[in-house]
Formats: C-alpha cells, structure tokens, sequence
C-alpha cells in the first residue's frame, strides 16, 4: 500500500482521493465530500467487509463533528469572539486548533447552568448504536458453524 506523506500546509493542499482544502472562507472551511475516501477504502477492505463497515462509522461521526458540532462550537465564539481571541497573537488567529483551545479555557471556567437531574446522554444514538452492535453479532454467530472463532468477537473465547 502506497503512503503519503504531506509536507506542505494542508490548506490548499491536494490531499489523494480526497481533493483540494481550500482556505477559510467568512469563518467556515470547505466541506469536502468523503464519498472518495470511502471508494479509496472499498478497495483496500474487498478482503474484509469489517473494516469497510469500521470506515464508515468513523466517517459518520466526523461528518456529524464537522457539519453539526463545530458550527455550533464556531458560532459560540463568534458570539465571544473578544474573550476568546484576546490572547491569541495575530498570526494564529486562523489556527483552528488554537481558537478551539482558547474557547475551551473560557468554557471550562462558566458555570453549569441546568438541573441537579441525571439523564441518559444521547438516548437516540445510543440505541441504534447498541441496535447495529447486536444485530451484528447475530449475524456472526449465525454464521459461526463456517467461520468458527475466526471472526474474533470479543466472549467467544
């Protein structure tokens, strides 16, 4: 398997099988479509489907990370963009990275404002989550006269 190795910024930098980052735009980095990346992976996981399965998992969670959860991060400091750009020196103004950290000093001193009550986080994802876990077990164990122990589930012994 070939590797690349960037040596370049990875701003307007081509990235194989996933295209161009272009540069910030009005606060907001270009989306690229990952459906590339999953073809680049669909070659290399044609021996084992597990993987594949692994890769778009990972996918959907840092598609819901960059398209839902950073936007709102995002808009946060925009809304205390004088708080949290305070410290940070011009040249790294437009470092993610740095802008996440100095948001996060802030957000660790505010106080929790909610209830004293418990609840289950993420109810929803959780279920189909547990729902993808258990059918995905039956399907080996329906299987697990031909494949034996080879499927190396976690209790199979």
């Amino acid at each position: 398997m070939e590797h690349t190795v960037l040596t370049e910024p990875i701003v307007n930098a081509e990235i194989p099988g996933l295209g161009v980052l272009g540069p910030k735009t009005n606060c907001k980095y270009p989306l690229n479509n990952p459906v590339e990346a999953l073809k680049a992976t669909q070659k290399m996981s044609a021996q084992h489907p597990s993987l594949l399965a692994a890769m778009e998992d990972l996918m959907l969670y840092e598609r819901w990370v960059s398209r839902v959860v950073l936007p709102i991060a995002f808009r946060w400091i925009e809304e205390h963009k004088e708080a949290v750009y305070r410290d940070i020196e011009d040249p790294l103004r437009d470092d993610v990275g740095v802008v996440i950290a100095a948001a996060y000093e802030i957000v660790k001193t505010l106080p929790c404002k909610g209830d004293d009550k418990s609840r289950e986080i993420n109810p929803i994802w959780s279920k189909i989550a547990q729902k993808i876990h258990d059918e995905t077990r039956q399907a080996f164990a329906a299987e697990r006269k031909l494949l034996k122990e080879t499927t190396c589930l976690p209790g199979q012994g």
